[in-house]
Order: structure tokens, then sequence, then C-alpha cells
């Protein structure tokens, strides 16, 4: 879908090649199948580094500490590309709010340990929590924004 807002943002035509993961694409752009690829950070970072593959921008507000020169998106003026992409936990919705609570104060314990969040930045990752709703709410937006992609890209969500 990023690679989608790209194209809106800049009248570009990219043939989409729809992967069944990131190992299979990752695969077919160091081999030089494809130019290019829409990924999170630590996928590509250490090919980055060592020189295969460049990356070019970063959806993040800021530049990235383990990229430093590496421009954000909303640097080349590409604002809707400047979204980050984001991991959640989901559970079953019969989950006992209790439960959901747990997991969540036992995540949040997580990102908040430091030696969690260093290790989270050196593979291109921040960690952030909230509540069950916040998260909720996140999701909702989301599949709000991407609902406008998909309607300009001629994508069926159904």
């Amino acid at each position: 879908m990023l690679g989608e807002l790209f194209k809106s943002a800049t009248n570009t035509f990219m043939l989409h090649i729809p992967y069944s993961g990131t190992g299979p694409a990752m695969a077919d752009l160091l081999s030089g199948k494809i130019d290019a690829n829409f990924d999170q950070v630590m996928s590509g970072l250490a090919h980055v580094k060592s020189g295969k593959l460049r990356a070019l921008a970063v959806s993040w507000p800021r530049r990235l500490d383990v990229l430093p020169d590496v421009a954000t998106f909303a640097e080349a003026g590409l604002y809707a590309n400047n979204h980050p992409s984001w991991f959640g936990l989901v559970a079953a919705a019969k989950t006992q709010q209790s439960e959901i609570e747990r997991i969540n104060r036992a995540v949040r314990a997580v990102i908040a340990d430091t030696a969690m969040t260093e290790r989270f930045g050196q593979l291109g990752l921040f960690a952030s929590g909230g509540s069950s709703a916040d998260f909720a709410n996140v999701i909702v937006k989301e599949f709000d924004r991407m609902r406008r992609v998909a309607k300009f890209a001629n994508i069926s969500l159904a």
C-alpha cells in the first residue's frame, strides 16, 4: 500500500508484484529481478549496511539513527508516504477483557525496558504502547486511510 501511496503522490507507474512475504521479495530484490521494494527497515537493514541495497527514504517523522543519511519521505516532499507502518498484537474477539488487559500490561512492561528500547532502535523500530482501546483506534484510522489508497489504486477490499 505504501507503493500505491508513492505512485499516487508522484504520478509514477510501477508494476505491483504481489509476494507471499518479505523473504521472497527480498530475494528478488537482491538478485535484481525487481528494482524496488517498500518494506520495513529491519527487513533490509543488514543489506543496506553491507552495501547490497540502497535505502531511498524512510517513513518516519525524523531520520532514523540506524540510517542517518537516509531522508524521510517528508524531506523528499512526499508527505503522504511519511506515515510509519506498525505492528500490533491482537486476540480473538471472544478473549476476556481481563486477559487482554493482563497481556497489555506485560507488553507495556517490555516496551518500557531500556534494553528492549535500545534493541528495537538498532533494528529501526520504535515501540509504543497504550490501552487496547488506543490500539483499536489506530486500526480504525489505518483502515480508513488504506481504504482511500485502495480506491485510488482500484483495489477491491472485498
